[in-house]
């Protein structure tokens, strides 16, 4: 009954499609906000875990040196 008064008003049913219009717009921005969000969070969490695990990963190993170079005297 109330899609028949829509159909007969118009005004009314232009007015009920632009509100609805908003509101998928709004709803698309605050879904848009929040992947975004979740994504730039994701990746910094990411970055500190990759960044914790080097440190603790390297300060587990002996400290080495970079080069050892043995000579054919000494070997």
């Amino acid at each position: 009954r109330a899609f028949l008064r829509g159909i007969l008003n118009p005004s009314a049913a232009l007015r009920f499609q632009q509100q609805r219009s908003e509101i998928m717009n709004r709803v698309s921005q605050l879904v848009n906000n929040f992947l975004n969000d979740f994504v730039a969070t994701a990746g910094l969490n990411f970055r500190t875990a990759e960044a914790r695990y080097r440190r603790t990963s390297t300060a587990l190993l002996p400290s080495l040196p970079l080069r050892v170079s043995v000579s054919a005297k000494e070997a």
